[in-house]
């Protein structure tokens, strides 16, 4: 192929992964495109707060900070072909103090939006969905406006790996 992975940074490699996908998609060898988005974002937090992960069984936070604060990360890989219908991960549990929420572009996965919302805030604009018996919450400008923005610092984060 001519291509040494070993050379590529982690978001050139999360970007070819993509690329991938897609052709996978294409040949009907896969039917999703599941992109690693949540452990590269949850990833990002704990460089971006300097905290710890959690364990895969913790099922209500993602990062601890080193300040004690439980942060709950979602990440979401834009779809132009969706926009207005896309949603984070079900949210089950509360039992967390902020919620992260990174975006990233489609083509490349790089960083379009990162922001830390109070939990309080997100449930403003969570519904709970039967179905899935959890709550849904969608990644829009007024979801993000709720909290501080952490784009500058995760694109930071994403370019020291």
């Amino acid at each position: 192929m001519g291509v040494e992975l070993g050379e590529l940074s982690v978001q050139d490699l999360l970007g070819l992964n993509r690329q991938i996908l897609a052709e996978l998609r294409a040949r009907n060898v896969v039917r999703t495109a599941n992109p690693p988005a949540g452990d590269w974002a949850e990833l990002l937090v704990k460089t971006v707060t300097g905290g710890s992960l959690a364990p895969n069984s913790e099922k209500s936070f993602d990062v601890l900070t080193p300040d004690g604060a439980r942060l709950q990360v979602k990440a979401r890989l834009l779809d132009p072909d969706k926009v207005g219908s896309q949603t984070l991960s079900a949210i089950r549990s509360w039992n967390f103090d902020e919620l992260v929420v990174i975006l990233f572009r489609p083509d490349d996965f790089r960083v379009a939006a990162a922001a830390s919302i109070p939990v309080a805030s997100v449930k403003t604009l969570a519904r709970h969905s039967s179905h899935v018996n959890a709550f849904i919450v969608r990644p829009t400008r007024a979801l993000l406006a709720l909290g501080e923005d952490w784009t500058a610092e995760v694109m930071h984060a994403a370019e020291t790996f």
